[in-house]
């Protein structure tokens, strides 16, 4: 009975009851014509007449009836979900502790809290913002967001999304210094890269480590924000996940490059880790709200 409005369905149920709109109407301290409205309203939304209506009587047709079975089974499941939803958010409560990349987190992990808090005011996040992810350590962190291939271990991963990293440039770079079709062309070109090899992005995954392609590097720094206003000034080519570039794409002030061979090399998944036997009512909800979020962030990308 998804869609069908709850107090509308035990309006019906009164009225099956009580035989009549006027005792309904009494009970529910409404008048008999709102109660009518009630019941024209979930005919109108089921497309059958629910009972033959007379001076002297109301009696249910067998849709009416067949609908009677049902409903009181609908109300009581409505009921204990209600109560189980209430349950939930009063054990989400207490602080969880998150570790992450600063930008992801600033992109796509920050923008969706006030939503998460709405829901559970009691529970807090000590977010750490860091390039130098580590395990989650009891006493210290709960979860770590980690982006790429996870070594073998005993953490439990989650997966959230995969990624999808491009190379970008400005209008003004490729006016001046052309446009690149393959990873030798780009290798040739003005290469803006983080300071410490990343396992999902940066041109050393791509190019290697020789010294011509480390020659070609302009500028080296681990911020993305600062990589990408970098791009943006005409400095370079970047490359990096689509999620730190997405408004400048739409807007124009960066251009995606089409590169031959790049699209099997360009995907990440991205995991959520936590130690075995650590879950809580708050790290399940938190886990699952931020799968369902960021999923959803990063297929518009």
């Amino acid at each position: 009975m998804a869609g069908y409005s709850s107090h509308n369905l035990e309006a019906f149920i009164d009225v099956i009851r009580l035989k009549s709109f006027s005792s309904v109407a009494r009970k529910r301290g409404l008048t008999p014509s709102s109660v009518a409205r009630q019941i024209s309203s979930l005919e109108e939304e089921l497309g059958v007449a629910l009972f033959i209506r007379s001076t002297r009587s109301l009696v249910p047709t067998e849709a009416g009836r067949l609908l009677f079975e049902r409903s009181e089974h609908i109300l009581n499941d409505l009921e204990e979900a209600k109560h189980a939803a209430t349950s939930l958010r009063r054990d989400v409560q207490g602080c969880l502790r998150l570790c992450c990349w600063p930008t992801f987190a600033k992109r796509c992990v920050l923008p969706h809290l006030p939503e998460l808090f709405d829901r559970y005011p009691d529970l807090r996040i000590d977010l750490e913002l860091t390039e130098r992810l580590h395990d989650p350590a009891p006493g210290r962190t709960d979860l770590v967001i980690r982006i790429g291939e996870l070594p073998d271990s005993s953490l439990l991963a989650t997966r959230l999304a995969t990624q999808t990293s491009v190379i970008v440039a400005s209008p003004g770079y490729l006016a001046k210094h052309g446009t690149p079709r393959t990873l030798a062309e780009c290798a040739g070109h003005r290469l803006i890269d983080k300071r410490h090899t990343a396992k999902v992005m940066g041109w050393r995954i791509l190019l290697g480590e020789s010294r011509a392609v480390l020659r070609r590097l302009v500028l080296q720094t681990d911020d993305l924000e600062a990589q990408t206003q970098a791009c943006t000034a005409g400095l370079g080519l970047v490359f990096a996940p689509t999620w730190l570039f997405r408004d400048r794409l739409r807007s124009g002030a960066l251009v995606a490059i089409a590169i031959e061979g790049l699209a099997e090399r360009s995907t990440a998944d991205i995991h959520l880790l936590r130690n075995p036997g650590t879950s809580t009512a708050a790290i399940k909800t938190f886990s699952e709200f931020l799968r369902h979020k960021i999923a959803k962030q990063l297929a518009r990308c």
